[in-house]
Order: C-alpha cells, then sequence, then structure tokens
C-alpha cells in the first residue's frame, strides 16, 4: 500500500518496499528493523524501611538506574531509609535506551533518633514509628518506659509489622567545653560534650545535634547554650566581641583621603 505504514515486530525483521511510476521505471529499497529485548529487572518486592542499601541487578547490565531512595544511578544503589515508607517506582534503562521498571514497597519502621540521659534520673519512654510495637533490650520495657539506673551506651531495638529497627541511648554525666571568648567575625564552629544524643539550644545554635555554634549570629557579650540530656542539662558561655568593618564602600582613585 501507498505509505506512509506504521510497523511494530516483535522481532528484529526485514521489510521491501517497491516503487513504480506506471512506465519500465522500478526502484526497491530493503530495510531492517532491528528489535531489542527489553531489559529484565526485578520483581515488585516488599523490605524493610531499615534495611541496609543493596545494589540493584538488571540484565543487560550497564544501564541506569532512577528512582526514589536511589544513590547511585549507575551501581544502581538503593537506599530503603532515604526512599521512605510507601511505593517506590524505580526505572532501569539499559545501554539500548529500552525501559523496564518495578515496584519496591517499603514497610515504615523507625526507632527514632540517638538519644541522652543522665544515670540515676526518672526512668523516660522512647517511641517508635509506626506506633503499637514492641520494644526490647536492657532497661526498657515492652512499652517503651527506659531506665537509665546505670551509666552505659544502650542498644534497643523496636519491632513492628515484622521489621526491626534499633537505636541508642547513652547514659553518662554530662561533660561541656569550658566557657569561651570570641570575636563576633570568627568562622562556625562545634561545641565539645559528652555524652552525644542530646539537644543544644541558644541563641546562634545552627545545629541543635552537633552543637554548631555561629558567632556572627551572636549578640555581643554573654552567650548562654544549653545542652539538654533526659534528666539533666548543662550551660556553657560564649561571650562574644562585638566587631564589625563597616559596609562594602566604593571610592575613586586620586579622591582625598578617608576615615
Amino acid at each position: 500500500n501507498a505509505g506512509p505504514n506504521q510497523v511494530c515486530p516483535a522481532a528484529t525483521t526485514s521489510y521491501s518496499v517497491s516503487l513504480t511510476d506506471g512506465t519500465s521505471f522500478t526502484a526497491s529499497h530493503t530495510t531492517t528493523v532491528f528489535v531489542q529485548p527489553s531489559p529484565t529487572v526485578p520483581a515488585d518486592t516488599v523490605i524493610c524501611q531499615s534495611a541496609p542499601p543493596h545494589n540493584l541487578v538488571a540484565s543487560p547490565s550497564g544501564g541506569e538506574w532512577y528512582g526514589q531512595g536511589v544513590t547511585d544511578t549507575f551501581i544502581g544503589v538503593f537506599h530503603p531509609d532515604t526512599a521512605g515508607p510507601g511505593i517506590h517506582n524505580i526505572l532501569y534503562i539499559d545501554t539500548n535506551q529500552c525501559i523496564d521498571s518495578f515496584n519496591i514497597n517499603i514497610t515504615e519502621i523507625d526507632a527514632g533518633p540517638m538519644l541522652a540521659a543522665c544515670p540515676g534520673t526518672a526512668p523516660f519512654s522512647i517511641t517508635g514509628t509506626p506506633s503499637g510495637g514492641i520494644w526490647s533490650g536492657d532497661s526498657v520495657k515492652a512499652s517503651g518506659l527506659f531506665n537509665p539506673l546505670n551509666g552505659g551506651s544502650y542498644v534497643l531495638t523496636y519491632t513492628n509489622n515484622l521489621c526491626s529497627d534499633t537505636t541508642l541511648i547513652n547514659v553518662a554525666a554530662l561533660s561541656l567545653q569550658s566557657n569561651d571568648t570570641l570575636c563576633q567575625s570568627d568562622s562556625k564552629f562545634d561545641l565539645t560534650f559528652s555524652p552525644p544524643g542530646g539537644i543544644w539550644t541558644g541563641i546562634a545554635i545552627s545545629d541543635s545535634i552537633a552543637g554548631s555554634f555561629e558567632p556572627a549570629n551572636a549578640l555581643p557579650g554573654d552567650n548562654y547554650v544549653v545542652y539538654n540530656s533526659n534528666g539533666c542539662a548543662d550551660s556553657v558561655n560564649i561571650y562574644i566581641i562585638e566587631i564589625d568593618a563597616g559596609a562594602l564602600t566604593k571610592y575613586c582613585p586620586y579622591q582625598s583621603p578617608v576615615t
């Protein structure tokens, strides 16, 4: 038939076309449509949010991976915690630009961040996500009530929906750096402290977990910052010396001196 003609072969196929002008002139041409096989990707799967990162595998290899939780496009590293709970469609494009995809269903589980507590203070509750799970480990009840009676580092496990995650509670007396004096123009720095797992508060604290202090954001004079642990707290005073070189100013060559 006179074209155009659309073809969609399931396998590599050669097509020949002929042209005639109704007289003795005839022309023909043969073309081959090469059909590449679709890539093979993993089957849909369900994994826990706490599962370790792993490499995705497809055939043929050498393609590129895309999707929420893919942290390396070329190697195909998938990080369940980065992806987060829910169903994520993961796309694979092979070197022939053929595409296939599959779904990873992430089951939510999170034991929460690392915490700190002072020895001998009152028991406190810890929570995991989603609610309704069971805690296990030294000095913790199944409900999540933790007793920081003795010092040490406690690895606690939260289990729910057939998934488990762990968190760490550091029980120790607070030890903070000495008071300090800085210029307002000094660079940001991290306060030194132990045990980790508490929260810093105060003016000029830019990272409450790491204890980052920004002198440029502090007030001239005393700046008390507080480190809060479960059952106790302590503070450090950072004295700021004010200094300001002024705003950027432009001058012309050979003009009179200025102050």
